[in-house]
């Protein structure tokens, strides 16, 4: 490997002030040698982009590529230096706890969180205040110019209805019968299936609420009976078999209210991800990126 793929963090920290990478921790001699993968130009400086800045999990969980990293130098470069913003320490603290609330942590299970990690405490701080300052630039840089205009919405409504299908309640009852009265009693149920009188008594127990697709096959007609109204008795050996519908809702289309926001999420990816591009594109033409 050639020997320019080498340096030490003396140094580094001498020529990159501000680095956003390097370790605060030094090996027996005071120095540390590591890899250099990519060294990053802008007309503030050089950031150096070590094997150990890759190898260092990110706080956040997310899996980073080397291209994520150089993308969030140069985000955060560009809002030290460029638009001059300063991340107070009591910002990091008030970040630090909205983190230990979002996932139930305490102040020792963060320091083994950095340890574990790979950082130091105070590197560990760092890494929240890098990542406080990229979340801000992205949400100025483009977030904030996302904008979906209403009629973007209302045309991607009309373009792409959705509906809510038709549901059904059905109710059971059971009414058993011996040998000897099997008969008069179904006449009494045939009875009772056309007029609703004639049993007394009747249990009915409700299924869940399913549209016809969620109805198994022989229950399908149940959908046709007008509301209240019983089936024919489907008979057993121990009894007859009772079905009604109890309650019909009627499907219809979605509104706009009801689809609002995962429309303008919708709208807003592409838009996104066009104003990232552009963004990303304009730090990457104002920078020098030499990879070793």
């Amino acid at each position: 490997m050639k020997r320019a793929n080498y340096f030490f963090l003396v140094a580094a920290l001498v020529l990159v002030p501000g680095v956003i990478c390097a370790r605060d921790s030094a090996g027996p001699e005071g120095v540390i040698v590591d890899t250099i993968l990519v060294k990053v130009f802008t007309q503030d400086g050089v950031e150096l982009v070590t094997q150990s800045c890759l190898d260092r999990a990110p706080l956040d969980g997310r899996p980073r590529t080397l291209d994520d990293l150089i993308f969030e130098i140069l985000i955060y470069r560009d809002a030290v230096l460029r638009f001059k913003i300063v991340i107070e320490e009591k910002v990091v603290d008030d970040y630090i706890d909205s983190f230990k609330q979002a996932n139930r942590l305490t102040d020792e299970q963060v320091k083994q969180m950095f340890t574990e990690a790979g950082y130091t405490y105070s590197e560990g701080r760092e890494q929240f205040r890098i990542m406080h300052t990229v979340a801000q630039m992205i949400d100025f840089r483009v977030r904030s110019r996302v904008i979906i205009p209403e009629r973007e919405i209302i045309a991607y409504l009309q373009e792409q209805p959705e509906f809510i299908p038709t549901t059904y309640v059905i109710e059971r009852a059971f009414v058993p019968v011996t040998d000897d009265d099997r008969e008069q009693m179904r006449k009494q149920i045939d009875a009772f299936v056309r007029t609703g009188q004639g049993v007394a008594d009747l249990v009915w127990e409700a299924f869940p609420t399913l549209t016809v697709d969620e109805l198994s096959a022989d229950k399908r007609h149940l959908t046709q009976l007008a509301v209240r109204q019983v089936a024919d008795p489907v008979a057993h050996a121990d009894g007859f078999e009772l079905f009604r519908l109890a309650e019909k809702t009627e499907g219809r289309e979605r509104t706009l209210e009801e689809r609002h926001n995962e429309i303008v999420a919708i709208l807003r990816q592409p838009k996104y991800e066009e104003l990232m591009t552009a963004y990303k594109k304009e730090l990457y033409d104002a920078a020098t990126i030499v990879y070793s």
